[in-house]
């Protein structure tokens, strides 16, 4: 069957959601500035949606009325667009059960669905007269097959083929289940049909067989009529008439799935009362003149038509072909931009005001309007500048290597560049925006001065708090590091180790990995260096005794060095622990110290089979008072030891002690306590 344009555009009514009399703007225009390129993005015009409130149940007093009894309450949160002219409308005959509605091209019918008779009307509503079929009764909603030139009408479990130009029943079509809305396909010579909201049943027309089974899984369901329209631009589509919503929504759906497309009428406005249930449906040609009108009837109260397409001779339709994208009110593409993204590039450094307007055609791509703008957004372009220098090792050039920019805020501390050293030891980062720098420098594993030299930052320094920041206001070609030396040290048996976490918002811990520590001697000069494993474990061994500060080094993380001795009396550091927090690293894992206690460990090893060690680190000496209890709280064991300056450890022979949880309190002069658990197995 021959389609016709619809004049309106219907299909870019729907799924664009602009109007063909409104020149609709794009909306949400928002810049994003990348050093000198700026990403504009902006959203097309909006789709309407629908919020269901609830599905309650309806309680109708009329007999004459068919109502559904469930229906849903439908909030829409952006109402659908009124495009189609009303054509018509007049009141039925009567209020006895007119609830059918059908159109043969010649005269509009309506059925009685709690009777066994018929109403005609002309196409302007005058009442023409009223009749009956022999062995047709209590008809819903009909529909007209241009095929065979007859009328059919939904009862029960049965569709009725009928002449009404005899007057005689030609067929009945049997059908499983219950039917009330009807619609033929003329293409496909198939019914639509289902019963408020049940499945809709395709039906071979000719020997009513069901060809297939359509759950209704939209907002809406409840329905009385349907009607086939394949005259509509994306087309075909099916028309409901649903009882839910205000209980005379009309409702358009795709084919083949019957899904909604978006687009929801309230007719409410063309009832006599103001409100009304759904009837029947029907498409019909030439009712006005180069129209074709989507035509329905509200229960008892009007028949209506509606403008659904123009089949004369169609004009050029509207279109959105693109849109226009402006730079402080010039033009900056030279066609239209089809995507919701453009990226003016290269900018030099300033203020820009951006605008974007949607622009719209016919379908011969004529020129129609271009909508006002959305924005303005702004764009601020930093004006970029170099910064490099020189990498030394002693009187040399670094060889290989990394140099590391860092830009900070006052509050943060980003990496902005990583580059490599080239064959002349020289460094150099663009572009740069304007502002405070801290750089490093690092050898890479392959530099023959990787094992003399550590990761040095600007300022000639190991701690990036020590460094001075670089304000990058102009170009800077000169801000050289000198690496600094490892200072060698003595050989001895004595070792520092431990294990670094980071700490997360939950205070949950995982190891970190690839975390520098610099061993410091009393002179704060660099002795060795490592970096944590997997398990976040790092370990300076062959230690001689004397002072020693160990310092973790992240930027951005503040941390003092630690101080630690190492003596005959204490010949190891064992199991430290530092956690990386948000701004800075500590040593322990939530504990509240007094001043003078630099550092108290966990138990270790836990579990625990000869001896439970403790570690403390003071400042100035202290007495402590150490007591060993079980899980009742019964004190086991208890004495007074001696802490000096520096690393202390506490242990506790737990090989005459029965297996079990324990707990080891300390307490220090000025009352402060902790208490640690610990499990002794056997």
């Amino acid at each position: 069957m021959k389609k016709y344009i619809l004049l309106l555009l219907f299909s870019a009514v729907i799924q664009a959601g602009f109007s063909q009399f409104n020149c609709d703007p794009p909306t949400n225009l928002n810049a994003n500035v990348n050093i000198e390129d700026v990403t504009l993005t902006w959203s097309a015009p909006s789709i309407s949606q629908f919020l269901v409130l609830s599905e309650v149940a309806r309680n109708i007093d009329d007999p004459l009325l068919d109502a559904s009894p469930r229906y849903k309450e439908i909030l829409n949160l952006n109402p659908s667009r009124d495009y189609m002219d009303v054509q018509f409308v007049f009141p039925c005959s009567d209020d006895g059960g007119q609830a059918g509605v059908e159109s043969d091209g010649y005269y509009i019918y309506s059925a009685i669905w709690n009777d066994c008779y018929f109403v005609r009307y002309e196409f302007d509503g005058t009442f023409v007269d009223t009749f009956s079929i022999a062995g047709v009764t209590k008809v819903r909603d009909m529909a007209f097959c241009e095929v065979d030139g007859y009328m059919y009408g939904a009862n029960s479990t049965k569709i009725y083929k009928m002449d009404f130009n005899t007057l005689t029943l030609i067929d009945v079509l049997y059908i499983p289940d219950q039917v009330r809305a009807l619609a033929y396909d003329p293409d496909l010579d198939v019914f639509y049909c289902n019963n408020w909201s049940s499945d809709v049943m395709v039906i071979d027309r000719v020997t009513g067989n069901i060809l297939d089974t359509i759950p209704l899984i939209g907002t809406y369901g409840v329905y009385y009529g349907f009607a086939y329209d394949n005259w509509s631009t994306g087309g075909p589509f099916i028309w409901g008439f649903s009882h839910d919503g205000l209980g005379v929504e009309l409702v358009q759906l795709n084919l083949p799935d019957f899904s909604e497309t978006g687009f929801v009428m309230d007719l409410s406005s063309l009832s006599t009362t103001g409100g009304g249930y759904a009837g029947g449906l029907f498409t019909q040609p030439g009712i006005v003149e180069g129209t074709v009108t989507l035509g329905g009837l509200i229960q008892n109260d009007v028949i209506f038509g509606l403008e659904l397409a123009d089949i004369s001779p169609p004009p050029p339709v509207f279109e959105l072909a693109g849109y226009n994208v402006y730079r402080d009110g010039s033009l900056l593409n030279t066609g239209l931009v089809i995507d919701t993204t453009f990226v003016d590039l290269n900018l030099s450094h300033g203020t820009y005001q951006y605008h974007v307007t949607a622009v719209y055609e016919d379908t011969l791509g004529a020129f129609v309007c271009e909508s006002d703008s959305a924005g303005p957004a702004s764009a601020i372009i930093e004006e970029l500048l170099l910064l490099g220098g020189n990498v030394f090792a002693g009187t040399y050039k670094l060889d290989e290597g990394k140099t590391y920019s860092y830009i900070s805020d006052g509050d943060s501390i980003t990496l902005q560049h990583t580059v490599e050293i080239d064959e002349y030891g020289y460094f150099f980062f663009y572009p740069c925006e304007s502002g405070d720098y801290y750089l490093i420098s690092k050898p890479s594993i392959n530099s023959s001065y990787y094992e003399d030299y550590i990761p040095t930052y600007y300022g000639d320094v190991y701690h990036w708090e020590d460094s001075p920041t670089i304000f990058l206001q102009n170009n800077m070609y000169n801000e050289d590091i000198n690496l600094i030396q490892i200072t060698p040290s003595n050989i001895g048996s004595g070792y520092i180790n431990g294990y670094i976490y980071f700490e997360d918002k939950d205070v949950n811990y995982t190891p970190a990995s690839d975390i520098q520590f610099l061993l410091l001697n009393n002179s704060d000069e660099c002795i060795l260096i490592d970096y944590s494993d997997d398990l976040g474990y790092f370990c300076f061994d062959q230690l001689e005794n004397g002072t020693y500060k160990l310092l973790c080094e992240i930027i951005g993380k503040k941390m003092a060095p630690q101080l630690f001795i190492i003596d005959n009396n204490n010949p190891s550091i064992d199991g430290l622990c530092f956690v990386i927090k948000d701004n800075e690293i500590e040593i322990g894992i939530d504990d509240d110290f007094p001043e003078n206690i630099r550092f108290i460990s966990n138990v270790f090893p836990n579990p625990a089979n000869i001896n439970a060690n403790i570690e403390i680190a003071v400042m100035e000496e202290e007495i402590v008072k150490v007591a060993l209890y079980s899980i009742t709280g019964k004190t086991i064991d208890s004495y007074i030891q001696k802490l000096g300056i520096g690393l202390n450890r506490i242990s506790i022979s737990t090989n005459k002690f029965s297996k079990g949880i324990y707990f080891i309190n300390i307490e220090l002069e000025n009352s402060f306590k902790i208490t640690k658990k610990f499990v002794i197995i056997k």
